[in-house]
């Protein structure tokens, strides 16, 4: 509170209680931020940053409850319908997927709102190699390996010196040697080890 500068410092203790798994205290920070800086640029991103806590405590808790899921995934969409032209509403709507793969089992609803931002010309390159892989993930569920091989090959193609990059790969070693095929899973592990 000391620093007045838009909430900037208030940001960067919100994120270290974020990492740090307390959650009440980022939850604190970011309604702080929310409530005396409106007019700020950091405004957006406390929202977000507050909707991000709470998914991080959905994802830590046991059992999960799914109409805390379900207002979650309201909360994303009303961000995304207020500020459609924000990237960060781009994020908020790989999140929205991906609750609604992982804890709602409605995989044809984050497989189309992961589509959208694949084909979504505001959507950073690293952004839109996250969805594939999180649609890779999902088209594994839905038992289309072939799908999720040709995604997982299409980031490892584009992201080639990069973490996601790397991901990518292992995660296609991983479905060839689940698939049986060891050689092929063999190759692309020489390659990660180098």
């Amino acid at each position: 509170k000391r620093y007045k500068k838009e909430g900037e410092k208030s940001m960067e203790v919100a994120r270290v209680a974020l990492d740090n798994d307390d959650y009440n205290e980022a939850l604190k920070i970011y309604q702080y931020v929310i409530r005396e800086f409106p007019s700020s640029p950091n405004f957006l991103l406390a929202r977000l940053g507050l909707m991000h806590t709470h998914e991080a405590r959905l994802r830590n808790s046991y059992p999960v409850n799914l109409d805390s899921v379900r207002t979650l995934i309201v909360n994303y969409q009303k961000f995304i319908s207020q500020y459609p032209e924000n990237n960060n509403s781009i994020d908020a709507a790989r999140n929205e997927a991906l609750l609604y793969a992982n804890y709602l089992d409605e995989k044809d609803s984050a497989v189309h709102i992961l589509n959208n931002l694949i084909s979504n010309p505001r959507s950073s390159p690293t952004l839109r190699a996250r969805a594939k892989l999180d649609l890779g993930d999902i088209y594994l569920l839905l038992n289309q390996p072939w799908e999720s091989s040709l995604l997982y090959s299409q980031v490892e193609k584009t992201q080639k010196e990069n973490q996601i990059g790397y991901d990518a790969k292992l995660k296609n070693a991983k479905l060839s040697y689940y698939k049986g095929d060891f050689k092929l899973a063999q190759e692309h592990l020489d390659i990660l080890k180098e």
